[in-house]
C-alpha cells in the first residue's frame, strides 16, 4: 500500500475534489473544448460566482501566468454566439458573455450566462460534495 507523508498527503483531498469538478466539466463539455479553455471557464465562472466578475487580464494576473498562451484567442469559444469584428458569425458555447465595464468602458467583463451558471453550479456541487475521500 502506498503511504503518503507531508504536504502531498494533506493536499490529496483537495486534488480529489478538483478531480470531481473536472469530471463533471468533461461530462457536460463538447469534445472540442480544450483543457485550457475548461480551466479558463472555471476561473471566469468562479470570479463571477464570488461577485467579482473579471476581465481576461484580471484572470491572467490572478492565476500568475499559468494560462496557456493560446487561451487569449481561443477563450472566445466559451462566449455566446455573435459576430466578430470582421462580420463573420462566431459560434460559441454560450457559457460566458462579455459586457462593457460600468467603471471603464474600455474593459470587457466576463460574466456567466444562465447556461454557464448551470455548468459551474454542477462543477461547484461536485467539488463541495463529500470530504474528498472519494473522487
Amino acid at each position: 500500500m502506498l503511504t503518503l507523508k507531508g504536504g502531498l498527503a494533506r493536499s490529496l483531498p483537495d486534488l480529489r475534489r478538483f478531480e470531481r469538478g473536472l469530471l463533471v466539466l468533461a461530462e457536460v463539455a463538447p469534445e472540442r473544448l480544450t483543457l485550457g479553455q475548461g480551466v479558463f471557464f472555471l476561473y471566469a465562472g468562479w470570479f463571477d460566482l464570488l461577485g467579482t466578475p473579471a476581465t481576461y487580464s484580471d484572470i491572467e494576473e490572478a492565476v500568475g501566468g499559468t494560462l496557456n498562451l493560446s487561451i487569449r484567442t481561443s477563450y472566445t469559444a466559451l462566449l455566446e454566439e455573435g459576430r466578430r469584428r470582421d462580420g463573420k458569425r462566431q459560434a460559441g458555447l454560450g457559457w460566458l458573455c462579455s459586457q462593457v465595464s460600468a467603471k471603464d468602458n474600455r474593459k470587457k467583463i466576463l460574466r456567466l450566462t444562465p447556461k454557464g451558471r448551470k455548468v459551474i453550479e454542477k462543477v461547484k456541487a461536485a467539488i463541495e460534495d463529500g470530504d474528498g475521500s472519494e473522487p
